[in-house]
């Protein structure tokens, strides 16, 4: 009766550690996932998603690579630009460059707010327009996008 007992205290033991270590295994594997979509560069996180969302699709305000550069990029302005990016548009391409943008729900015309990506030399360089008044942000020196590619 002893032995009966003890095989089922053990085997009790186990079962708990194994759905723990299951439980830990899946946890950490999560976790793990989570930290190398961090690091996933800027390069192949927009060019490896043409056609989708940056908000919506990939959620690139919570990207800790992304939200670093783009933070830096724009200053003190990081807040009002981040709080206007409501109406977005997919991420997209001429060839050379990647654009995505957004506006202020309801208020496209009062503000838009256009992002732009050099995969070549990573570089970034942020647009926006408040009303007719345009202001730009541009790490590591200016893009020239193409008319073709303002106009997507």
């Amino acid at each position: 009766m002893k032995s009966i007992t003890k095989v089922l205290a053990l085997s009790a033991i186990m079962a708990i550690t194994t759905g723990v270590n299951a439980q830990h295994r899946v946890k950490h594997q999560k976790v793990y996932k989570k930290t190398v979509a961090h690091r996933q560069s800027l390069k192949s996180l927009i060019t490896g998603n043409v056609g989708k969302y940056a908000m919506m699709d990939l959620n690139l305000f919570r990207n800790p690579v992304f939200m670093a550069r783009f933070k830096r990029t724009t200053g003190a302005d990081y807040k009002e630009l981040v709080k206007n990016f409501n109406t977005e548009t997919p991420i997209v391409t001429d060839g050379e460059l990647y654009k995505f943008s957004a506006c202020k729900a309801h208020d496209c015309a009062a503000y838009r707010t256009d992002v732009y990506y050099d995969p070549k030399t990573d570089r970034l360089m942020i647009t926006n327009t408040v009303g007719d008044a345009p202001h730009s942000y541009s790490e590591k020196g200016k893009l020239y996008p193409s008319d073709t590619l303002k106009g997507m």
